[in-house]
Formats: C-alpha cells, structure tokens, sequence
C-alpha cells in the first residue's frame, strides 16, 4: 500500500520548478496497558481433608464464592459420614452379597432346578409320543402290506403266463413220434375247466439240466420250417394244454425278428398241417385232413390270424401275434382268445 502525504511544488526564475513527496506524519500512540491477571484460586478438596482428618467434615475456605462441584468422592464421603461406615466395612457387605448368591437356600435351589427340568421333562415326553406313534403306525401299515401283497413265484423263464402244474420230459433222446405220444397222453389227463398245464421239454445231462430250445424241438419233430424262420425264433417257447374234454395244445414262441417270422409263417404253411397238427388234435382227426389244405385269413378280436379248416369247417388249426414279439399257435378259437386275454392281463400285470 502506498504511503500516504501530499506533493509540494518549488519554483524560481533561475531554477526549473522542483516537486517534492512530503510524507503525512501520523501521530503515534501508546499501546493500552493490560492489567496484571488475578492470581486463580484453587479451591481446597474437601474429600481429602475430611479423609485425612478422621471423618472431619471439610470446611469451606471462608470468603470463597465458588460453588462446590458434586464428584463421585464427595458422595462416598457423604455416604462415610452419614452412615458411620469405613471402606472395609463396605467391602465386606460387598462379600456377603456374593456369599448368599452362591449359597442358595435349599427352597430356592429346589424351586430352581423344578423350574428348569420340567419344559426339558414335557419335550421328551413329546417326543417319545411322535415316535410312539410314528412306529406303530408304521408297524401297522407294514402288517397290512404284508397280508394283502401278492405272493412273489420265481416262474421259469419259459412260463409267459401262469399255470396250474408243469409236467417235465427229457427229450434228451426222443425222437419225433416219442414226443407226439407224450403231448397226447398228457393232453388226455383230467383237468380244471381253463386250467393251464405247461409241458415243459428239458435236455437232462450229466450234471445239469437245460431247457429245449426251439430250434432244437423243431429238428426232433423233422419240421420242414425254412431256414430263415427257425433263425427268427427265440430259444425260449412255452408249450401247453388247456382245459379238458376236449383239451386245446397252445404254443407260444418268443420271437426275435417279426420281419423274417411273418414271411416265414407263410411259407411254412405248405407243410405245417404234416409238421405240428399231430401235437394239436387227437390221432383219430387226421384222417379228414388233407396234407394240402389251405389257411385263410381271419380276425379274431382285433387279431389278424391264418386258420386252417376240415371238411366239416371247423377250426383245427390256427397261428397270428401276439406282438411284434410273440407267435401264438393253437386248435380252437375260444382258446386263442383266452390265450390273448391271459398274455394281455399278464403285459398289463408287469
């Protein structure tokens, strides 16, 4: 900041005219005199005159005008004067509190621990009734299961429906016409109406006994099936006789190609009658077939089937699918359709 004054001008005729700054003169004052500070009063501790005088109640300094401040000593000293009591009388008060709470009474101990066993009492108690009863309804439903469940047969793998008694031959060593007397004698025994034997044809060996497959059936009967049908045939055949007087034969082949079966079943035809109707009709009713008699077709509930026919028109021979998966080959049409409704409820069953 500039200083403050004021500019004066000098002239003369000899001399050019001269300007000079002259400065403002500011007049100095006196810094202002501060006080002396009062001395400051500490005011004296009451608590620890009365203290250290034995109880003396702390005087206050005479002529003192500040107000005593209320400090946590000065009410223990209170308390020390107003009740007469010491420091170690305190603690020791102090002491017994702590003793009666950890000396409970026997009421209160009793009282407590009633207190604390009963909810863990009617939680168990809870419990055992859930699972009480959680077991015996479980024990009840299992019992139930048990009685009403169906009986569990471990049938043979050749028996796709049920039976009512299996009569086993060792076809070990027979031959065509052995087999034949063997189907016709079973096929003349008493049986149930719709009762089902199954006449189940074994390989006994040494040691073992295997089930006949039916490629090797159809070779001790001298079937004349074409190549490719016998290869379309599972091993695996059921062959059986149903009811009595008269008694119907039934063969079921598994089979493990429809495509070569169907063609094949076809062309079989031709010798079929001379081939298996032996094993499906009494001895005494070939004679009014003819080894050239032709099969038509017929639909038998729902099922495409060829049927063979004597000179009187019945029915004596007749073959058609289950599935895709079984050949069904019988005498009478009442019999295969039992047979399909046996073979549809036991699908059904599984």
């Amino acid at each position: 900041m500039p200083p403050e004054g004021s500019f004066q001008i000098k002239s003369s005729s000899e001399t050019p005219p001269e300007i000079t700054f002259v400065p403002k003169v500011v007049p100095q004052t006196e810094p202002p005199v501060v006080p002396p500070a009062a001395p400051q009063v500490v005011p004296p501790n009451p608590i620890a005159e009365a203290i250290a005088q034995n109880n003396t109640p702390p005087q206050e300094p005479e002529g003192s005008h500040l107000k005593q401040i209320r400090t946590f000593e000065g009410d223990v000293a209170d308390a020390i004067k107003k009740q007469n009591e010491s420091l170690i009388s305190i603690q020791r008060k102090e002491e017994k509190k702590r003793e009666a709470v950890q000396t409970l009474s026997p009421n209160t101990e009793s009282a407590k621990h009633h207190f604390s066993i009963k909810p863990l009492i009617m939680a168990l108690s809870t419990l055992i009734f859930i699972g009480g009863g959680g077991y015996g309804a479980y024990y009840a439903l299992t019992t139930y299961q048990e009685k009403t469940a169906l009986p569990v047969i471990n049938a043979p793998i050749n028996q796709f429906l049920g039976v009512g008694k299996v009569a086993d031959i060792d076809a070990s060593t027979l031959g065509r016409q052995s087999i034949i007397d063997a189907v016709q004698n079973i096929r003349s025994e008493t049986r149930d109406s719709d009762t089902l034997d199954q006449i189940q044809f074994n390989r006994v060996g040494e040691t073992s006994t295997e089930l006949l497959d039916f490629a090797d059936f159809l070779t001790r009967i001298n079937s004349h099936a074409p190549n490719p049908l016998i290869r379309s045939f599972d091993p695996l055949f059921m062959f059986g006789v149903l009811s009595s007087n008269p008694s119907h034969s039934i063969l079921i082949v598994k089979l493990k190609s429809f495509e070569n079966a169907f063609p094949g079943m076809l062309e079989w035809e031709a010798r079929l009658v001379e081939d298996m109707l032996p094993l499906f009709i009494d001895p005494t009713e070939l004679d009014g077939i003819a080894t050239n008699s032709i099969f038509k077709d017929k639909t038998i509930q729902n099922y495409d089937t060829r049927v063979l026919r004597n000179s009187y028109n019945q029915t004596v021979l007749l073959y058609g699918f289950f599935d895709n998966n079984t050949l069904v080959m019988t005498d009478n049409e009442n019999t295969f359709r039992t047979i399909m409704n046996r073979l549809q409820a036991e699908k059904l069953s599984r």
